[in-house]
């Protein structure tokens, strides 16, 4: 009976470990590309393509959200794939309604930039990315991007 009650705290404990070692997956809300390149132009067309990018479509930034926040994922299904988040960069996600999400983030280096989703209900939008440096006579850079929800 004594190794009865053991097993049951030792499953107890073992099954609390993996519950909080097991992240959720992370939701991509919306994946954006800049309005400058030609594949832009024509995002309705690559929105096939967004869950089996090419190397063509290097450069696609991503908002997704799990238990943590938000987090940002640059080059969004390349091999190159990188979350701003895990890179130590800290991000702080103002939902300021439903479409609109402004998030402020701040590079290990000190350098702050700012990422403003615009989105409908189904994800699909604009975003405006702007950050310091010296771009913009020396005020910062800033560019735009087309958005719309994976499938």
């Amino acid at each position: 009976m004594r190794w009865e009650i053991v097993t049951v705290f030792v499953t107890a404990i073992v099954m609390a470990i993996v519950t909080v070692a097991s992240p959720a997956a992370a939701e991509v809300l919306t994946v954006c590309q800049s309005a400058s390149t030609p594949a832009a132009r024509q995002i309705i067309g690559s929105l096939m393509r967004i869950s089996n990018p090419t190397e063509a479509d290097a450069g696609l930034v991503a908002l997704a959200r799990d238990e943590r926040g938000f987090d940002i994922l640059e080059n969004f299904g390349q091999s190159g794939q990188r979350s701003l988040r895990d890179q130590g960069d800290a991000i702080l996600g103002l939902p300021l309604s439903d479409e609109l999400v402004h998030l402020m983030v701040e590079h290990q280096g000190g350098s702050l930039e700012h990422f403003l989703f615009s989105l409908d209900e189904e994800g699909s939008g604009e975003l405006l990315r702007s950050a310091e440096g010296e771009g913009l006579d020396a005020g910062g850079v800033s560019s735009k991007a087309m958005c719309t929800r994976p499938r």
